[in-house]
């Protein structure tokens, strides 16, 4: 009775106003995003793009990228033709292939592992040994190792 005349919803159809309703309730997330953007932009895209030019001129720093010399593909050539190619290709492949599979399955594996132990303590210990260098810099540890072998004239 009271709901016959109702259109149903098909799942996924929008109005044009409530789509414009939606991006206006999102403008402070993409203005939040905005930030995130302008560094891919400076820091991923540009110096992929840069390296690319350089790649393919004689590229003398006191000249600049776009002063160096033009010398297209010769060194992609030079590189191809180059009796370590081959090598270069087959390391290549096998450092990134063993990367994936041993950095991929050995979390899971540890993990798995993990799961099994009965000992609450003995897991958390384990468990902050395994991501404790994740949050302590590498390079905080050597200088405090270097640190003690220097002598402080005070």
């Amino acid at each position: 009775m009271f709901f016959t005349n109702r259109r149903k919803k098909v799942p996924g159809s929008q109005t044009k106003q409530s789509r414009q309703n939606s991006i206006k309730k999102s403008i402070p997330f993409y203005i939040m995003f905005i930030p995130v953007l302008i560094y891919f932009v400076v820091f991923r895209y540009v110096p992929l793009l840069l390296s690319l030019v350089i790649s393919v001129e004689k590229y003398q720093p006191a000249k600049g990228i776009f002063q160096s010399k033009w010398v297209g593909l010769e060194y992609y050539k030079q590189f191809i033709d180059s009796v370590f190619f081959w090598r270069l290709i087959r390391n290549t492949l096998g450092i990134n292939f063993l990367q994936l599979t041993i950095g991929f399955a050995a979390p899971i594996i540890l993990a798995l592992l993990l799961n099994e132990v009965g000992r609450v303590r003995y897991k958390k210990l384990v468990q902050t040994v395994t991501y404790l260098p994740n949050f302590i810099s590498s390079l905080n540890c050597n200088a405090r190792f270097h640190t003690q072998d220097l002598e402080w004239d005070l």
